[in-house]
């Protein structure tokens, strides 16, 4: 996982999600916060990963060269956000149809769910453990770690980085 992660979030002039120990962050929500439902589609979708990576490389995802992991991250990553938009529409629909039951009185209504996609899992993941671990707040972010007084307005000029405080 630290190499999707690492895909996902690069080192640059900052380290990038490796140095943030991504796996361990991703492998312990998992495991210890995630509803089975979840932790069942995030396991069987590092199995999916690789599927995908040999189906388009011939190789496991640990074997590619950084370009075609990127690419194929690139192209998971678009399948996940169309999977995401007919998620949501069916989640709308289903909303709609169970109000509809209820006002009609009909108990026998279940509602269905349709569940996430294993890259959004995966990407959720790697940015949320990276912009809440040290190397992504002192490093990524503009840290300041004995905040003075509240200022609601700061200027922000592009390409400043945004703001972090620890605790």
């Amino acid at each position: 996982m630290d190499e999707v992660g690492e895909t996902i979030l690069p080192a640059t002039k900052t380290p990038g999600a490796k140095a943030a120990h991504i796996g361990e962050f991703m492998k312990t929500i998992v495991n210890d916060c995630y509803e089975e439902d979840d932790q069942k589609i995030f396991h069987e979708g590092i199995k999916k990963l690789d599927d995908a990576s040999d189906k388009k490389f011939g190789h496991p995802f640990m074997h590619l060269s950084p370009e075609q992991k990127h690419d194929l991250l690139v192209d998971l990553d678009n399948e996940a956000k169309k999977y995401g938009k007919e998620r949501d529409d069916f989640n709308k629909q289903q909303n709609l149809n169970e109000k509809e039951a209820r006002e009609r009185g009909d108990k026998s209504f279940k509602k269905e769910k349709k569940a996430n996609h294993y890259f959004t899992l995966m990407k959720q993941l790697t940015l949320w453990g990276y912009f809440t671990s040290k190397e992504g707040v002192t490093n990524a972010l503009r840290f300041n770690p004995v905040p003075g007084r509240w200022e609601g307005c700061i200027d922000y000029k592009k390409g400043d980085k945004m703001f972090a405080k620890l605790g």
